[in-house]
């Protein structure tokens, strides 16, 4: 509900910049529609999306972190989990609630499809090793440690770098908007003869087109996995499997 709000906001107010510089209805309605369509289906949901993959990274690398130093401590990798999931957020957590019932290396692989980072991965490796071998599970955990550490910080600069991106691309292109309605301003004396040319229609057509092509592309560089249009339905319950 809340991508829909945004997009028909965003989408208002082009809108109503595009009416104050060409007075043209037909203009001002392909202008709202095409902008409140492509937020709602592209562009609000990739940075979403974004911001979803960087909170996941990081409960992944506390989880991992909090149930080897349990493990360590009480030697139990029930105990280790509980301690783990702790960390999680509420909604993860309740998922998991549903899996109670499932032997812990079933929980353990729920969670991988849902943090899908390759030191999750290593993770899972290191404990099955150390369930079949035993062994200091620090020890064994050590190069996943550092390893996870450098991702986790690799991580975080990146996504600083995308923020303070997406951040001065919307500066950018607000002056370029303020410019225009400044220049709108200007030519009052001439607007009367300028919104019947077919020509300053035209221009002004394909500058809302331009605006609109920069978004999507930039948020496609912000966020260029694949995504469904409209994004991932994450408030949607997914019911546990039973077994046996």
């Amino acid at each position: 509900m809340k991508n829909l709000t945004y997009s028909l906001l965003f989408g208002l107010i082009f809108a109503l910049t595009s009416f104050f510089l060409t007075s043209n209805l037909y203009i001002t309605i392909a202008v709202f529609l095409a902008f409140t369509l492509a937020f709602y289906l592209f562009v609000i949901p990739r940075v979403i999306q974004l911001n979803i993959d960087n909170s996941k990274r990081k409960y992944c690398f506390h989880f991992i972190q909090t149930f080897i130093i349990s493990l360590a401590v009480q030697n139990s990798g029930e105990e280790a989990f509980k301690s783990a999931v702790n960390v999680l957020p509420s909604e993860l957590k309740g998922k998991i609630e549903g899996l109670n019932d499932s032997p812990l290396g079933e929980r353990l692989d729920y969670l991988g499809r849902y943090f899908a980072f390759d030191f999750f991965r290593v993770f899972r490796s290191i404990y099955t090793l150390f369930e079949e071998q035993g062994g200091d599970i620090l020890k064994l955990s050590q190069p996943l440690f550092q390893e996870a550490s450098l991702e986790e910080a690799d991580g975080d600069a990146v996504y600083r770098v995308k923020k303070r991106y997406l951040a001065q691309f919307g500066v950018l292109w607000g002056m370029s908007i303020a410019v225009a309605l400044f220049v709108r301003i200007g030519l009052n004396n001439f607007y009367t003869a300028l919104a019947n040319n077919i020509w300053f229609l035209l221009l002004g057509g394909v500058y809302f087109l331009l605006t609109l092509g920069a978004i999507i592309y930039f948020t496609y560089l912000l966020y260029p996995s694949k995504l469904p249009l409209g994004g991932i339905k994450h408030g949607k319950k997914q019911k546990a499997k039973s077994h046996s």
